[in-house]
């Protein structure tokens, strides 16, 4: 994970990143965000600004992103697109 600036909220145990941020994890998975805020107690994940990434499967964009990591639930808004490779499925 890459970050070009981030404030922490000690009173509301909240992280939030100004501008991009950009992070790579395992089996082909990367995401980059802008403006980000993670909320440590609850582990939710909300952009306030574009997002796009990839899978092993394809790749997405979006608006904004609110994620839950916990249920593992990641929610794309505002003018979502996936694309899926079909081969990368089977």
């Amino acid at each position: 994970m890459s970050a070009g600036r981030g404030y922490y909220d000690m009173q509301n145990e909240k992280v939030r990143v100004e501008g991009p941020l950009a992070f790579t994890g395992g089996n082909g998975f990367s995401l980059t965000a802008s403006n980000v805020e993670f909320a440590l107690k609850t582990r939710k994940l909300e952009s306030f600004g574009p997002v796009s990434g990839s899978t092993r499967v394809g790749t997405f964009s979006a608006g904004k992103l609110r994620a839950d990591l916990d249920a593992r639930i990641v929610r794309l808004e505002g003018g979502a697109r996936l694309r899926i490779d079909q081969n990368a499925i089977r």
